[in-house]
């Protein structure tokens, strides 16, 4: 279903065009709940110290997996509308000292999101999280026999990443 959250998102941070894994987690009411996961996306991450730079952040939807194949489908045809909008954009990205903003795009809609992330102690890992709802991209009353979709989604990524070339050490000078 909506999970459409797809979107994961990935708040922050890539290697070079690298493959993430975005997570969204969803809660069913009146019970219940699932992931989904993006696996394809394309991007690219600098850090230097604490700071991420990304120029923006592209996510595939048809790649959306959620565990059941009709979900998927109502998912990405009915609520994301893939033939249309195949992809979801993450841009104007932002993020120092923990905290991070960027802009989601998700059919045509663009809203600013606000998150959190932590940088791995060897910076090759990026680890986000922020909550998003979907009413705000025009998705709403997700609803299959009975059971329906929460409107705030978490979004939960794991990105590559890099430092940037002027974070990296200089090599010693060679001797003569």
């Amino acid at each position: 279903m909506k999970s459409l959250l797809l979107i994961a998102i990935c708040l922050f941070g890539f290697n070079t065009y690298a493959q993430v894994e975005v997570r969204a987690a969803v809660t069913l009411n009146p019970a219940g709940d699932f992931v989904a996961t993006i696996k394809s996306s394309t991007g690219v991450a600098t850090i230097e110290n604490q700071k991420i730079s990304v120029p923006n952040i592209t996510l595939d939807l048809n790649s959306l997996a959620t565990g059941l194949s009709l979900r998927d489908d109502h998912a990405k045809n009915k609520y994301l509308e893939v033939k249309k909008f195949p992809t979801a954009i993450l841009s104007d990205i932002k993020a120092e000292n923990g905290k991070g903003t960027a802009i989601l795009q998700i059919r045509d809609k663009k809203v600013k999101v606000d998150g959190t992330y932590k940088v791995s102690p060897d910076q090759k890992l990026v680890s986000a999280e922020f909550k998003i709802k979907l009413s705000d991209y025009g998705i709403a009353d997700i609803n299959y026999k009975g059971i329906g979709v929460e409107d705030e989604v978490k979004i939960e990524a794991k990105i590559n990443a890099a430092k940037s070339a002027s974070a990296q050490p200089s090599p010693a000078p060679k001797k003569k």
